[in-house]
């Protein structure tokens, strides 16, 4: 699996620009950036999830596995912090936009999951016989999954519905409507510890109302660290330090650090944006599709596993290449279904 982990670093560095002495203050947080980036991110996704599947052996994969295993739920701490900053970006340029939110937003991300979700159903039937009808009945709300990846669009829409509450209240008060987002995520996380939940529904919820502060408080980021190079080179080496030193000594005590380690990664990347722009088509479109790949991936990876004992390469392959192929048809078939009729 590190073969595949070299193309994604080889396809993030692949005709990127650099700064030189000036930064991409322009640019760094654009939805073409913020979508690269995420695109690297979800094929990291899915070559992890791809490789939970199959159980290996061979230095390839013994190279790979400490990789994934520190980078861990990190990989959808990007999604969510661009998805709170993207959201006050949109408020804050159209004070309506909150009023249109649930029928343009929410509603059709809710579609789709419940429509591929049902794609789910016969799967599961077969692989997993085990499940219950609760099982089938919370999957469609997130609480449970059948390998439809549940647990990310449970946390979305609540962080969705966060989002009404607060600026219902607050209107036009940005600051205190985010305030109200983070209290909000942060009793959800508290509950959501008492019940046991699994710790991915909840070790990374905060980055989306972070996100939304970062879009108040971005200008001031960008005068701070933006000041001088140097300040940039501090700053930079110090949260790729932070990064690195929580995961490998602090964690594994304690893992009431795991926000702590993960704003320092989300840090490093902010300040390497603005120093390296990415440009590279195919991360550019797996951003562009993270919900696809996102819901898509477990099918093949599912009836592949259970199919045929098959060779662990020749497995990673198939189901990373059916993966894209099903994503570029669900594509296609959403551009066709939207599609406005000729007058």
């Amino acid at each position: 699996m590190v073969i595949f982990f070299a193309i994604i670093v080889l396809l993030s560095i692949y005709k990127c620009r650099f700064a030189g002495k000036g930064y991409f203050t322009e640019d760094y947080c654009e939805i073409d950036e913020t979508r690269s980036i995420n695109g690297i991110f979800i094929l990291l996704i899915l070559i992890s999830h791809t490789y939970a599947k199959v159980s290996t052996e061979g230095i390839l994969d013994d190279i790979y596995l400490p990789i994934r295993i520190f980078i861990g739920q990190f990989v959808v701490v990007p999604f969510l912090f661009f998805s709170g900053y993207g959201i006050m970006e949109s408020i804050k340029k159209k004070e309506t936009y909150i009023k249109t939110f649930p029928k343009r937003r929410m509603l059709p991300l809710y579609i789709r999951f419940a429509v591929i979700s049902l794609i789910y159903i016969p799967i599961s039937l077969i692989m997993a016989p085990e499940k219950t009808l609760k099982d089938y009945l919370l999957s469609f709300t997130g609480l449970t999954s059948i390998g439809n990846g549940g647990w990310y669009i449970f946390a979305i829409f609540m962080m969705y519905l966060f989002v009404i509450v607060a600026f219902n209240i607050f209107k036009k008060k940005h600051f205190w409507a985010a305030c109200t987002v983070l209290a909000l995520t942060l009793a959800l996380t508290v509950a959501e510890m008492v019940l046991e939940f699994p710790t991915y529904y909840y070790n990374t919820m905060l980055f989306f109302p972070i996100g939304m502060f970062f879009s108040l408080y971005k200008p001031l980021f960008e005068k701070i660290v933006t000041k001088n190079n140097a300040i940039w080179i501090i700053c930079t080496a110090g949260s790729i330090a932070g990064f690195v030193l929580i995961k490998l000594f602090i964690l594994e005590k304690s893992v009431v650090f795991y926000p702590v380690w993960c704003f320092f990664g989300m840090t490093m990347i902010l300040l390497i944006s603005l120093k390296v722009k990415l440009n590279n088509k195919i991360i550019n479109w797996a951003g562009k599709n993270i919900f696809m790949i996102f819901m898509l991936q477990g099918i093949p990876q599912i009836t592949l596993v259970n199919i045929t004992e098959i060779n662990g390469m020749l497995y990673y392959f198939t189901a990373i290449v059916a993966t894209v192929l099903l994503t570029i048809m669900a594509e296609i078939m959403q551009k066709r279904l939207t599609r406005k009729p000729r007058a």
